[in-house]
């Protein structure tokens, strides 16, 4: 009977680390699927870091160009006036992007946050105010790659 008992909890102990390691393994796939998604964000916050600081020779550029629509590719530029944002650049392949601030949106520089859209294919937006020669400028990439890069992750 010792040997019966014995055996038992033998199996539950080995039920038991097949169960914690299966558990620690899901934990770990979530916690490297989480960090890769914070590193496709944190490509995007430099992507728009670097588009902000060549603003002006982006403006410039554009006006170059000759063509009707800059080129700008992903990039929207908005300038934030009185509560209202009016579009200056639209993203090439999305003209119709456009980022929704809400009631909440704070106009306050260096700030990257993500928000939602309205008209074009993307659900979201990544953007970062910059105050730029008195004006609030709005900066923007669209996150439809990003997101499916994540679910791709899942």
């Amino acid at each position: 009977m010792a040997g019966a008992a014995s055996s038992a909890a033998a199996a539950s102990v080995a039920s038991n680390r097949s169960t914690t390691g299966a558990g620690s393994a899901s934990v770990a796939g979530g916690v490297i699927t989480y960090r890769q998604h914070e590193v496709l964000i944190e490509q995007l916050d430099e992507r728009l870091d670097l588009t902000a600081r060549n603003a002006l020779l982006l403006t410039r550029l554009s006006r170059r160009t000759g063509t009707d629509r800059p080129i700008v590719g992903e990039l929207y530029v908005g300038v934030y006036s009185d509560g209202t944002l009016r579009t200056v650049l639209q993203p090439s392949g999305d003209p119709e992007l456009e980022p929704v601030l809400t009631d909440g949106f704070s106009a306050r520089s260096d700030r990257h946050a993500t928000v939602s859209t309205q008209g074009g294919d993307s659900d979201r937006m990544r953007i970062l105010v910059r105050q730029i020669k008195g004006n609030v400028v709005v900066f923007g990439l669209p996150m439809a790659s990003t997101d499916a890069a994540f679910r791709s992750l899942w």
